[in-house]
């Protein structure tokens, strides 16, 4: 790993939040999806129907397959989520993904399998 592997010029800690920027909240998490279950769809899916205009960003290597992807938008559209309240997105290098962060107003954290990893590199970021 390279010395300056988290240093500022490789992390941009964007100050503005994403919402003001864009004409959305953006919810996002970044967890390994296999922690994902109904109960966990079925409760992000009422938070994006409690905030208008809110989207979903859902970052990891399982979205690197368009099954995956198509999959994913079935589950959320079961509890009334269009496909284009999501963002999904596969892997990236390490840097990228944490400035993915920047374009997250909040993360969300699956239960009850939470992240560890992704959930102290969310507060981080």
């Amino acid at each position: 790993m390279r010395a300056d592997y988290f240093t500022n010029e490789l992390l941009q800690i964007d100050r503005v939040m994403p919402c003001d920027k864009n004409v959305y909240f953006t919810f996002g998490s970044f967890s390994n999806l296999s922690k994902m279950n109904e109960h966990v769809v079925a409760l992000w899916s009422k938070i994006l129907k409690a905030v208008p205009n809110s989207k979903l960003f859902l970052k990891y290597r399982q979205l690197n397959d368009d099954e995956q992807k198509e999959h994913f938008c079935r589950w959320f559209g079961k509890y009334g989520m269009s496909a284009d309240r999501l963002i999904l997105e596969g892997s990236s290098p390490r840097y990228e993904l944490l400035n993915a962060y920047n374009r997250v107003d909040l993360a969300l954290d699956p239960f009850p399998y939470n992240g560890v990893t992704t959930t102290l590199e969310a507060v981080f970021m």
